[in-house]
């Protein structure tokens, strides 16, 4: 009977043991089962701070685009406006080369002018002295 009772004995720490060793087992599943939830919670987090930057992100590129797309069209109306000031100065050129040239066209013949009537004067002194000398001689 006692080596029954010895053996019961054994067999209730066996099963109470045994019964300890599922409680842990039982108590580490739940804890892993928290840490799942928390790790579950904080990727939920993750993936929402994910889509707010990546929504940020969104926004300023296409507030980058938007800006860059003005200063793509400011530059395109300062080179325009550039052209047509280079235009503008082409022409004014031009019109100083063209005048330049009548200038010096007029200031040529005017110097050919001035070379007939100074060679005219000089006839005429010419004529004038012999007309003189033979009124003298007269």
């Amino acid at each position: 009977i006692r080596q029954k009772e010895g053996e019961s004995s054994d067999r209730d720490t066996n099963f109470l043991q045994e019964i300890a060793n599922h409680k842990q087992r039982l108590n580490r599943c739940e804890a892993f089962g928290k840490m799942t939830q928390q790790l579950m919670e904080d990727a939920e987090s993750m993936e929402d701070r994910v889509d707010e930057m990546q929504n940020y992100i969104n926004q300023a590129l296409v507030e980058f685009k938007l800006n860059v797309s003005k200063e793509y069209e400011q530059a395109a109306v300062d080179l325009t406006d550039i052209e047509e000031r280079l235009g503008s100065v082409e022409e004014q050129n031009r019109m100083s080369q063209r005048t330049t040239s009548s200038l010096s066209t007029s200031i040529n013949d005017l110097d050919n002018r001035l070379e007939k009537q100074a060679s005219s004067l000089v006839d005429m002194e010419g004529t004038l002295r012999n007309v003189f000398m033979e009124d003298l001689i007269s």
